[in-house]
């Protein structure tokens, strides 16, 4: 299931929660709360997410919206509003759910707290590390461990993140062996704050090794670290943390 988050494009809220994520380097759908409402499916899946947090079906509605006093729902409530008649009256008028409203496989979140957010951010790396994994290194093995391919033509992308002061998950894999291509370029979405990540042409901590023919951004702890691999670089580089020598990973150069 892709990460959804309902919105409204007018609503301030929304847009921070959609920064929020975008400067995590999230992939999420977007889609207009109004015009396309929660179906009743979704809203029943993030209903179940709510009472398992201590939440009721009144948390789902956006109770300082217009329609929701138009429609005098709290008073519908009172009178014994059912969970399935309000599931039915929010799916049918998305001014009715409280937004931003974000969905994804295994977590949902309404409103925008970013302290709520960063809790369930793990759950959306994992997600993410997975598709990563199968785009860029191919089906699981007889044992379950992701079998490498040859990257494809063209700009190939890594999520970066550290796991402590003990590895760096690339694509959610922890110092995961790389294999780039000459005269491909690759991109490094790094965050790991106080994990500078360099390509080094010897494996260890001494910054004097970075290797930076072809690279941009070496030394990056939050941001994106560019490698234009050039036709003459070495059959075997690494990538290292500067400062915590178990953070680090092999990278073999092809043809």
């Amino acid at each position: 299931m892709k990460t959804k988050i309902f919105e409204y494009k007018k609503c301030s809220t929304c847009q921070k929660a959609i920064k929020f994520l975008t400067e995590k380097n999230l992939s999420f759908e977007r889609i207009a709360i109004v015009e396309t409402p929660p179906s009743t499916t979704e809203l029943k899946s993030m209903l179940e997410h709510l009472k398992a947090r201590g939440g009721t079906i009144k948390d789902l509605f956006n109770t300082s919206g217009i329609q929701y006093r138009e429609l005098k729902i709290a008073e519908q409530f009172k009178a014994g509003l059912s969970d399935s008649k309000a599931l039915n009256l929010l799916s049918e008028n998305g001014k009715l759910v409280k937004r931003p409203f974000l969905l994804g496989e295994d977590f949902g979140l309404v409103g925008f707290k970013p302290e709520a957010w960063a809790k369930i951010l793990p759950k959306l790396q994992k997600l993410l590390a997975i598709i990563f994994l199968f785009a860029n290194f191919g089906c699981a093995s007889d044992s379950g461990t992701p079998t490498p391919a040859s990257p494809a033509a063209g700009t190939t992308s890594f999520t970066v993140v550290n796991s402590g002061a003990s590895s760096y998950l690339m694509n959610g894999s922890a110092n995961a062996a790389l294999t780039l291509q000459r005269g491909q370029t690759y991109t490094f979405s790094i965050t790991a704050s106080g994990h500078p990540f360099y390509i080094m042409s010897v494996q260890g901590t001494n910054t004097a090794n970075a290797y930076n023919s072809g690279v941009t951004g070496n030394g990056t702890q939050s941001g994106t670290l560019t490698f234009v691999v050039p036709a003459g670089a070495p059959n075997t580089l690494y990538y290292d943390c500067s400062v915590h020598s178990s953070m680090t990973g092999t990278i073999t150069i092809t043809n």
